[in-house]
């Protein structure tokens, strides 16, 4: 399924889509038959939803999985089940909703405009100012959830994601809300989205945000923590990431700001409000659930903690 055409992504250069595939041993023709391959096997699954619905997921966990049917096909069935098991993230996606307007108010992770040499999608997030009094975790991380959601199915292709996280306005006022919910946040994100973290860069990161860092490394794979740099200024990005990647208030060259761009993100996801809609319905009947594709969750006593999801 080709991918929409829009002007926030710059999307990958013919020769990029090939050595993105290279990398993986395999080719655009070989892609599109490992789809409907995958396609095929989803709509023998009872379970799961049309796959027509979500040809473009297939393609792009595919890109994640390296190119294995296998892990491809598990990645699906592991964020079916947690969308619709653990809707916590998933649900209410209404985009013009008080409650996700007023959280895009206080900041969104957004993806930048263009892709690095190699084909990767740098995000950079933070909050925007720091009056917290009505910030609410959840809607934020519905946010997340719901950009990253949006451009793996319907705007973006890419091999791997960059993070930039700036905690320029970080406040211990937004601990309370954030200790209450990232466990379970990073937990059920992690077991549905199988990204290929490249490198996360942190900075502007004051003293009493070291606790919240580290809360969030005890939760990730330690491979994962072992691609994290914390910077001291913003220029030292600069050594990581091209410049014409980067906004200008970030020391870059690409030629709008990072407000910017949030406000542009901020647009897509209101415009794309009835895409929203319709996907928060893609979900799995756990009813028609075969016992060759039954799910064994171990989990703490902590609603939503994963220690394990293993497919039989």
């Amino acid at each position: 399924m080709d991918i929409v055409d829009n002007k926030i992504l710059i999307l990958p250069t013919p020769f990029q889509i090939i050595q993105i595939y290279k990398d993986l041993n395999t080719n655009e023709k070989r892609i599109k038959v490992d789809v409907k391959l995958i396609s095929e096997w989803m709509k023998k699954q009872p379970h799961l939803p049309n796959a027509i619905l979500d040809e473009k997921r297939i393609t792009q966990f595919l890109i994640y999985s390296k190119n294995s049917l296998e892990k491809t096909k598990k990645s699906l069935e592991k964020y079916y089940t947690i969308k619709t098991l653990k809707p916590k993230f998933f649900c209410n996606w209404d985009s013009i909703s008080l409650e996700l307007t007023e959280a895009m108010n206080y900041g969104m992770l957004v993806p930048l405009p263009v892709l690095t040499s190699e084909g990767n999608r740098v995000s950079l997030g933070y909050f925007r100012h720091n009056d917290y009094k009505k910030f609410n975790f959840v809607n934020f991380g519905k946010l997340i959830v719901m950009t990253f959601d949006i451009r793996i199915s319907k705007l973006d292709l890419y091999k791997k994601e960059i993070l930039i996280w700036d905690m320029k306005h970080f406040s211990t006022a937004l601990l309370p809300e954030i200790i209450t919910h990232i466990n379970e946040f990073v937990q059920i994100t992690s077991v549905a989205y199988p990204l290929r973290i490249e490198r996360v860069h942190i900075i502007n990161v004051p003293k009493y945000a070291n606790s919240i860092i580290n809360l969030i490394c005890s939760l990730l794979k330690k491979k994962i923590t072992e691609r994290f740099i914390i910077h001291k200024t913003n220029d030292d990005l600069k050594n990581y990431i091209n410049p014409k990647i980067l906004p200008i208030d970030y020391g870059g060259l690409f030629s709008t700001t990072s407000e910017e761009i949030m406000d542009n993100w901020k647009e897509e996801l209101i415009k794309n409000r009835n895409w929203f809609l319709s996907h928060n319905k893609v979900l799995n009947d756990e009813q028609k659930r075969t016992k060759s594709s039954k799910i064994k969750y171990l989990y703490d006593d902590t609603e939503g903690s994963f220690r394990k999801l293993d497919i039989d």
